[in-house]
């Protein structure tokens, strides 16, 4: 679907088209007002043509990701305090006092998307709402060149796109045609401008396809993420989506930032979890971890002995420990107590890569308990005395999946 407000539809060249962005670039700034940014834009460009895609009833559901910090007045049972800011300046996608939703493809671009402004140990929320329309609902899509050889949902709905926009324009010459696509390519690199340079520009763009705009009804915005390197995508959404329910927050996840490698180009994200909430109502209810469920992996236990060296524990389980009746897995099993493992599965770190959201939270996590063993015991096999000094024993258990109730 190609959205276009004029059928007065003028050809440029690639290089009178680099002019006008130049142009554009150089006589448009930010102490203009909307009204005389979009007068100049399209007097400069002449063109105004949206490439959509259309979002239907029956389309599978969309799991959108989306980052909240703390403030003073936050209340974490409220699902209003997890939504769109209606006091934000402007933003890639949006003016000021004209609010849009803000979310993810990925838990992982999200957390990006907060340029680096959760600090180590600070507690924040991940919200997870799910776009699902009663009607056809159109999609604009921000298309930048430089994703093309980047395989993510964006790269999809480019290929899409292109398609659909030569399949519609065939009739024109394709000089015609590579025209509009390189215009529509070159308002792509606008949004995919590093920092906030460009918002006067993509804001009022954004603005008057979300709440200006007359001739043509646009509610969503999708866009590379700037922050991820253009890997991940961005989702700007019209309140009214939220108004008429066709997008709903569905859970968020309490979470601790433990360790964040991403400025050191390692994309490896460790957080602490600490309590699911599911939407229920108008309302959420708030779910601990699970410490029951729970599994110790004998077969993979490591015990350091004399010397330092390393055996595996799972040889020796059933051997006693000399001048007693206790066995070295009882020795463990003793160990671990309840508590422990709890306070365990607590302060683990997650690698939001790796162990999260993969399955919906379902998938397992191993995790280790270091159990230091005073007096050293020993045990007799059959190449001597072995005096145990440290346990290392390997948990198994479900991150965010199994809960129980929070009192």
């Amino acid at each position: 679907m190609i959205y276009n407000k004029s059928l007065d539809l003028k050809f440029f060249t690639k290089q009178e088209i680099d002019q006008q962005f130049k142009r554009i670039d150089k006589e448009i700034n930010g102490s203009m007002s909307f009204e005389t940014i979009i007068k100049k834009f399209s007097d400069i460009t002449h063109n105004s043509v949206y490439p959509c895609i259309t979002l239907e009833p029956n389309s599978p559901k969309i799991n959108i990701y989306r980052i909240t910090k703390t403030w003073s007045t936050f209340d974490e049972n409220n699902p209003n305090d997890f939504s769109y800011n209606k006091d934000g300046a402007n933003g890639r996608a949006h003016l000021e006092g004209y609010p849009v939703l803000y979310g993810a493809s990925d838990p992982f671009t999200a957390f990006q998307e907060m340029k680096g402004c959760i600090r180590t140990k600070e507690i924040f929320y991940l919200s997870i709402w799910e776009l699902n329309v009663e009607k056809n609902t159109p999609i604009l899509a921000i298309i930048n060149p430089k994703t093309y050889s980047i395989t993510n949902q964006l790269s999809f709905i480019q290929e899409k796109l292109k398609t659909m926009f030569f399949s519609l324009s065939e009739n024109l010459p394709q000089e015609y045609q590579n025209s509009l696509m390189y215009s529509i390519e070159k308002m792509g690199s606008l949004y995919g401008t590093k920092g906030n340079f460009k918002y006067h520009i993509t804001s009022a763009y954004s603005h008057n396809i979300l709440y200006a705009s007359d001739d043509v009804n646009i509610p969503i915005i999708v866009f590379p993420s700037v922050e991820s390197n253009l890997n991940g995508l961005n989702w700007a959404i019209h309140p009214s989506i939220i108004e008429n329910n066709d997008i709903k927050l569905v859970e968020t996840y309490k979470l601790r930032l433990e360790e964040d490698n991403t400025k050191k180009h390692l994309s490896k994200l460790y957080l602490s979890a600490i309590r699911k909430g599911i939407v229920n109502k108008s309302s959420i209810q708030w779910y601990g971890l699970l410490s029951s469920d729970y599994q110790v992996l004998y077969k993979n236990i490591k015990v350091k002995i004399q010397k330092n060296m390393v055996i595996d524990g799972g040889l020796i389980l059933d051997k006693k420990i000399i001048d007693s009746s206790l066995s070295l897995k009882n020795i463990i099993d003793k160990s671990l107590n309840p508590e422990k493992i709890q306070e365990r599965i607590d302060s683990s770190r997650i690698n939001i890569n790796q162990d999260m959201f993969l399955n919906s939270l379902s998938n397992r996590v191993i995790k280790y308990i270091i159990i230091k063993l005073d007096p050293n015991l020993k045990i007799l096999s059959a190449n001597g005395i072995i005096i145990i000094k440290e346990i290392n024993v390997p948990i198994c258990f479900n991150v965010g999946f199994h809960f129980k109730i929070k009192d």
